[in-house]
């Protein structure tokens, strides 16, 4: 990510600008498949960026033994300048990132599912 910090709006951990953001899963990453999360502001620079072994995500095990829980400051608060309603809480991007992941893991579960189904069928008429 650029030199963007420096801006109004941007600090560590969030982008508060006109955004957008990406998750890409790299297979055939050398050290394993990887997920990487990106925001992009409007001109088109990535200006936070974070990449994950998707190994160690623990999809569909949260909370259970073993499961590392994401770091959470329940008394964190961003209100706008301008005034209005206080922003999400690092609790409520917690738990918002952790339902994307799940259906990232559904989403790849089914893909995977499919394939093996695509596979067999093609395997049957050889």
């Amino acid at each position: 990510p650029r030199e963007a910090r420096e801006r109004p709006g941007h600090g560590a951990g969030y982008f508060l600008g006109l955004n957008f953001g990406y998750i890409d899963v790299q297979w055939d990453a050398p050290d394993g498949p990887t997920l990487r999360a990106a925001i992009v502001d409007s001109e088109g620079s990535e200006v936070l960026a974070r990449t994950w072994p998707l190994a160690a995500l623990d999809l569909g095990r949260a909370g259970g033994e073993g499961a590392a829980a994401p770091p959470v400051d329940a008394h964190w608060e961003c209100t706008p300048h301008g005034g209005g309603a206080p922003l999400p809480t690092r609790s409520d991007f917690a738990r918002g990132m952790l339902c994307v992941l799940t259906l990232i893991g559904v989403c790849v579960v089914a893909a995977c599912h499919t394939l093996l189904r695509v596979a067999r069928a093609v395997a049957a008429r050889l």
